[in-house]
């Protein structure tokens, strides 16, 4: 199913959801976390929440490894999406080029897919703040092997991306930030530094209109200039701004991830 097929059913849901007036008021949430009760529409089995912290509201989807087994740990797998997707809707956000990336060519893990409010940037302060108390939730409810957790992310996601392994050093085992983006408190040798203390895989489009690949290729040369062999970089040819499509159908993507430990 192409993505403008799966955008336009997703609309017609989401507004017969408004229009009966299914979401959680968030006047009604308490804090932590609270169900929502609206199914993901292409997969119920991915389980949906609001996450409430202080007065930030953190809409998520997790999916859960199959076939499960009782006293095993699994890898964690945390998505952060783009400028399109962000609102309350807790549906848009939701990709299916990741999940079957990783059903396809990956190992049994959890996805967590936090959705972001609408004029909000993953580099916020509280937007970090609730999304730490989210993962620490996380690693507390499930059986998360805490030595195998990745951030990957698109756009506006890549940025987070980026901006999660700065602040939080030693947290994740791996980063692969897609046609992301770095402001100007990441340039400098010891923001490079951190990254070079980390496996990481970019990708970018070099025809790409909405964020220059020069942001993902100047990222790679200066952490490879530090010596570091632990990032890697793909930049395709003629995908404009979507490089993430093609990067998480990359059987090799995956196959690196999952090897990758703290």
């Amino acid at each position: 199913m192409s993505n403008s097929i799966i955008s336009a059913i997703v609309s017609v849901y989401l507004f017969l959801i408004g229009l009966f007036g299914l979401y959680p008021e968030s006047g009604e949430l308490k804090q932590g976390v609270n169900v929502d009760p609206v199914p993901y529409i292409f997969d119920k089995s991915i389980e949906g929440f609001r996450f409430l912290y202080d007065e930030r509201e953190l809409p998520f989807r997790i999916k859960l490894p199959a076939n499960m087994e009782e006293g095993k740990t699994y890898p964690l797998v945390i998505f952060l999406h783009g400028s399109g997707e962000r609102g309350d809707d807790n549906q848009c956000h939701v990709l299916p080029s990741l999940l079957k990336g990783i059903k396809k060519n990956g190992t049994a893990c959890y996805i967590l897919m936090p959705q972001l409010h609408a004029d909000g940037n993953w580099q916020d302060d509280d937007v970090d703040a609730t999304l730490t108390a989210l993962l620490d939730y996380v690693f507390e409810t499930y059986a998360v092997d805490t030595s195998r957790v990745y951030i990957t992310g698109n756009s506006r996601g890549g940025a987070g991306t980026f901006d999660q392994v700065l602040r939080h050093e030693g947290k994740y085992a791996a980063a692969m930030p897609l046609c992301g983006y770095h402001a100007s408190f990441y340039e400098g040798s010891e923001s490079y530094e951190k990254f070079s203390k980390i496996p990481m895989w970019l990708g970018h489009s070099a025809s790409d209109t909405i964020v220059p690949s020069s942001n993902s290729r100047g990222v790679y040369e200066a952490v490879t200039a530090l010596g570091s062999r632990q990032i890697k970089y793909s930049e395709y040819l003629s995908l404009n701004h979507n490089c993430w499509d093609r990067f998480y159908r990359d059987a090799d993507v995956w196959q690196w991830l999952f090897e990758q430990y703290l």
